[in-house]
């Protein structure tokens, strides 16, 4: 799973190997919701809806939306979407990451296409909603992994010109400089790096949906047992682990002995259904 992060070239080359487009298209209007979207507004809820508005109407692609790649459970969620046609992109969809067209751009599928049927003809997913046209570009996290995407489709063929292509990567820039950037330069600190460890994907999920980045946090791991929290913390060096105390073979508080082993000064939340005295010495 992980070396797929390793194929975030494609995207890349989207980023910057085209030209600036006319000033047309990068009009007034654009750079003023760009400029207040992202430096001016306070969570990801009154930033992205914006962008989505102004990329609709400069693409004039039926849906626009953001999505969040679950590089644990492989899994792609769409967390904002705008939808003004018969196309409809539901906000909370969830698509298994191996069908996603996003996934096969990762791969070297082109990351703009008026013919999907053609390009990506092993998608179910792309198959099933109608789709003709698509363009995507990564929101990309500072230490280069792809944190998700913001894309356009439509149901009918439509040509993406050079121009458009540039303003998708630029509102993909700057939600990625609202997420990982801007909250870093305006309260002098950066995000609180998280691993999750809990046995139940439930509680990991409803613990992610809170500690998310317009709150300070990153989730940069999740882990199902105490013995793979030790391995992601070994691994991305986070600056918190949360555990849940009652977890099958290693369980939360040997899982701290193993990290506190490795690193003492290791900050770790403990989380428990039991209330005991003693569950912490």
């Amino acid at each position: 799973m992980r070396e797929l992060l390793a194929f975030a070239a494609p995207f890349d080359a989207e980023l910057s190997g085209v030209g600036e487009p006319p000033m047309s298209e990068l009009d007034a209007r654009l750079m003023a919701v760009a400029d207040s979207g992202i430096r001016e507004r306070g969570t990801l809820d009154t930033t992205v809806p914006p962008l989505l508005v102004e990329l609709e109407r400069i693409t004039g692609l039926e849906s626009t939306y953001l999505t969040r790649i679950n590089w644990e459970t492989e899994v792609q969620e769409v967390i904002f979407s705008r939808n003004v046609g018969d196309l409809d992109i539901p906000e909370g969809l969830s698509v298994d990451w191996e069908d996603t067209l996003c996934r096969r751009v990762l791969m070297g599928g082109p990351a703009v296409t008026d013919n999907v049927p053609a390009d990506y003809p092993d998608s179910e997913a792309a198959r099933a909603l109608g789709l003709q046209t698509f363009a995507s570009a990564a929101v990309v996290s500072p230490d280069g992994s792809v944190w998700g995407t913001l894309c356009g489709v439509s149901a009918r063929p439509q040509p993406i010109d050079d121009g458009v292509r540039h303003v998708l990567a630029l509102f993909a820039r700057l939600i990625a400089d609202y997420i990982f950037g801007t909250l870093e330069r305006s309260t002098g600190a950066p995000l609180v790096r998280v691993v999750i460890a809990d046995d139940s994907a439930v509680a990991r999920a409803l613990l992610g949906k809170v500690l998310t980045p317009e709150r300070g946090f990153v989730v940069v791991g999740e882990a199902s047992d105490g013995a793979e929290a030790v391995t992601v913390a070994e691994r991305e060096q986070p600056d918190v682990v949360t555990l849940d105390l009652e977890m099958p073979g290693v369980d939360g508080r040997q899982a701290l002995a193993l990290l506190r082993s490795g690193d003492p000064g290791q900050a770790a939340v403990i989380f428990s259904a039991h209330v005991e005295d003693d569950i912490v010495d």
